[in-house]
């Protein structure tokens, strides 16, 4: 039954996206649990790595005993049960919606409305995105697909398999605060450290897997293999995050392409290495190849797990 409400949610996500209303779980933590909280222990003065952990507890916490206690409640009605699963799970998968975000921005590059590109790629980066050359945006989109397969589709469909809906939406609200509050800022260094700490433990099995996942899918775009198993093995960990880099290596390698390299994160030029520093310069192509590849790796990890599920 699990198998069949997590495959029925990744076919709702992939075709009908998410809806933007207020009412979304997802939004829900963000808006009515981490704004929220985050003000007020900033207000009693526990910006704190005590006040970061508090945070991390109740917003982990309170999701899951909300879903606990429906999922008890429903018990005895096997279809609400059903669809109330359904519905968390198509929440906290972003399979449409990651498409559609990098298809606007290469859309608008090669309409050659590099402002509109931009616009598009800021709303879902964290970098500056107002002085990005083209080159540059269409690094950034690619960077995008590698990172967000294994955030919004890979790790929520680990948990779902691990743990059904009441893991996926724990998974979710850490993944949601680290976002919000995982900077390695003055402002956010000590509140944020717990969550970004636990979004890097929960997303350690799911990077990994999405790295083999992406070089699996993109085996027959590779002409020599061993190259670029070499690549990712040796690039894989020149990124800050311990995580992202995984994907973002394997896309570079399997694409052939140059990712990486220094920002601008709110005002602040962070230097990086780049990944794969004798790839080619990314195009616009490039972004549909890298969404080609990331949807047959979605569909590869669907269908792993399902299989690991039922002989189990």
């Amino acid at each position: 039954m699990s198998s069949l409400i997590i495959g029925l949610a990744f076919l709702l996500d992939l075709f009908m996206g998410d809806p933007a209303y207020s009412f979304h779980p997802v939004r829900l933590i963000g808006n009515g649990l981490i704004t929220p909280m985050e003000k007020r222990l900033r207000r009693y003065g526990l910006a704190t790595y005590g006040g970061g952990f508090v945070l991390l507890l109740l917003t982990a916490g309170i999701p899951v005993a909300v879903v606990l206690g429906i999922n008890h409640l429903l018990q005895s009605w096997p279809v609400l049960y059903f669809l109330f699963n359904l519905y968390i799970i198509y929440s906290c998968l972003a399979v449409r919606d990651l498409h559609d975000h990098v298809e606007k921005v290469r859309l608008a590059l090669e309409d050659n409305d590099l402002d509109l590109a931009r616009k598009c790629l800021g709303a879902v980066v964290g970098r500056e995105t107002k002085a990005l050359e083209p080159e540059a945006v269409a690094r950034a989109g690619v960077e995008t697909l590698a990172e967000n397969l294994s955030d919004g589709i890979i790790a929520p469909l680990f948990f779902a398999f691990l743990g059904g809906a009441p893991l996926v939406i724990l998974y979710k609200a850490v993944n949601t605060m680290d976002s919000m509050v995982g900077y390695k800022n003055e402002a956010y260094r000590k509140i944020g450290f717990f969550p970004a700490k636990c979004d890097d433990l929960l997303n350690f099995i799911p990077a990994r897997l999405s790295m083999l996942l992406i070089l699996l899918a993109g085996t027959r775009r590779v002409k020599d293999r061993p190259a670029a198993w070499r690549i990712t093995m040796q690039d894989r960990k020149r990124h800050a995050s311990p995580n992202a880099g995984h994907p973002e290596a394997a896309m570079a390698a399997v694409l052939n392409l140059k990712l990486g390299g220094p920002n601008r994160y709110h005002g602040i030029l962070v230097e990086k290495p780049f990944i794969n520093a004798q790839g080619n310069s990314v195009t616009p192509e490039d972004i549909r190849s890298a969404w080609h590849i990331s949807f047959a790796a979605a569909l590869l990890a669907l269908l792993f797990f399902t299989l690991i599920r039922l002989c189990f």
